[in-house]
């Protein structure tokens, strides 16, 4: 195919031969060794080909990872999105994640979101990064470190997917939850909202409570602070808090 190029053949006998090595690729696919075959093609430069050949071989890990490499976001989201077996191939979907969702989130999470055999508690990584409070802290109680507002927005949007559609009770899901909408000022209203009937549940909150007052007061998130102090019945710090900002929600 190289020395048709370089040859100036016409665009017709050049899609011709190209058809025939895409049937003799297809044909004898089980005859050909995957790891000398992609090697020879790389060594030639035919990455059309070779995407051809890993689908027909069906390895998906490869062609995903190839796109990336290309940073051809778009055509590994494209190629994730067209799995015929996605479940088969969840673990490509785990791998490939973080670096798509830092460079097309809002497509990432649509993917994500029709995907629901995937968990969401392994995709936590992909969304954002974290890092633990503190040594005493166990290792389910996280504080997300400083995410981008172009991004963020869709993370909510994936945690609000699992745990509101998927029903998540998964407690590191629902403290990123909370960590989340504690970020987004215009959110507080919703962030208490969502504390209330949590704490209000036979089973109790999903999200630890005293993560989520950390969280709330660095964020200085007041209103879900009083909230927090209320559910961990630390009545006097409500009160004293609630006088700061609003005497009547202090009665």
């Amino acid at each position: 195919l190289n020395e048709l190029e370089a040859a100036g053949v016409s665009i017709q006998e050049f899609d011709q031969v190209q058809e025939e090595f895409d049937i003799f690729l297809s044909s004898f696919s089980e005859d050909l060794d995957p790891d000398t075959t992609f090697e020879l093609m790389l060594s030639h430069g035919r990455s059309e080909e070779l995407i051809y050949f890993a689908e027909v071989v069906d390895n998906v890990h490869w062609v995903v990872g190839y796109h990336v490499q290309q940073h051809h976001y778009e055509d590994a989201l494209k190629c994730l999105r067209e799995l015929k077996d996605p479940e088969k191939h969840e673990d490509v979907i785990y791998m490939y994640a973080p670096v798509l969702m830092h460079n097309l989130p809002q497509e990432t999470v649509e993917l994500l979101i029709e995907q629901d055999h995937l968990d969401p508690v392994k995709l936590i990584p992909a969304l954002v990064e974290y890092k633990p409070l503190d040594k005493s802290q166990p290792p389910n109680s996280l504080e997300p470190l400083q995410v981008p507002a172009f991004k963020l927005q869709h993370i909510v949007r994936y945690l609000e997917h699992s745990v509101f559609e998927r029903q998540s009770r998964s407690e590191l899901v629902h403290n990123h939850l909370v960590a989340m909408y504690a970020k987004i000022p215009e959110r507080e209203a919703t962030l208490v909202e969502y504390i209330t009937k949590e704490v209000a549940r036979i089973d109790g909150p999903a999200f630890d409570r005293t993560f989520a007052l950390r969280v709330c007061h660095q964020e200085q998130c007041r209103r879900a602070c009083v909230e927090l102090y209320e559910a961990l019945q630390m009545y006097e710090e409500a009160v004293a808090l609630a006088l700061d900002f609003d005497l009547q929600l202090a009665k």
